[in-house]
């Protein structure tokens, strides 16, 4: 069975506990001597390279000397919130860190099979079907987390008799007033004119 360098490493370490683990969850793996395959190995490097990439911007923050790290992740940030707040709306600012995520993981997942001797995870179709279901659970959970914070507020404010109308407001110069109608006055001659020809 033909595996890459960094997937015959990991199995020559850990095949025993993560065959055993899978055994005990139920799962036969094909090759026991061998479980961990390939796009395994490699989307555990891309979770490696990006947790020492985060490490490094966060160790190198800095207000007044801002270095190259900072600068490439200050970019990325806000193309990240432009299409937040294109796509999601005004509330994508609280999902931006997943967001942030998934882009980059994914892309170096991407960029991975460039390199020799590697390959890219999302290639199997089962790595981008993981990041769409873990996307799906992520967004359905946090419409349901929004749903019961309003049930809550809701239901206390009529526990506690602070009950009232539940107005959406925006700016008050936001509202432009419809343009007045100009009525054009008659000269009293032309009314008494229409009056006796109507007559």
């Amino acid at each position: 069975m033909h595996q890459l360098p960094l997937t015959e490493l990991l199995n020559h370490l850990f095949a025993g506990p993560v065959t055993a683990l899978l055994t005990a969850l139920g799962i036969h793996p094909l090759h026991p001597t061998a479980p961990i395959p390939d796009h395994f190995a490699m989307e555990l490097l891309v979770f490696v390279v990006l947790l020492a990439f985060f490490i490094a911007v966060r160790a190198s923050l800095s207000v007044e000397k801002p270095g190259t790290l900072q600068h490439m992740m200050e970019v990325f940030y806000n193309l990240m919130d432009a299409q937040g707040e294109e796509i999601i709306g005004h509330s994508s600012r609280k999902y931006l860190s997943y967001l942030i995520t998934l882009a980059l993981f994914i892309l170096c997942s991407n960029l991975l099979g460039l390199i020799p001797f590697l390959e890219s995870p999302t290639a199997v179709p089962m790595v981008p079907l993981g990041c769409a279901v873990v996307t799906w659970v992520f967004y359905h959970l946090q419409g349901f987390r929004n749903r019961v914070e309003v049930l809550w507020e809701w239901f206390w404010s009529y526990v506690t008799f602070q009950r009232g109308a539940r107005l959406i407001t925006g700016q008050s110069n936001s509202i432009v007033p419809p343009p007045a109608i100009a009525v054009p006055e008659r000269n009293p001659s032309e009314v008494d004119f229409q009056k006796r020809k109507a007559s």
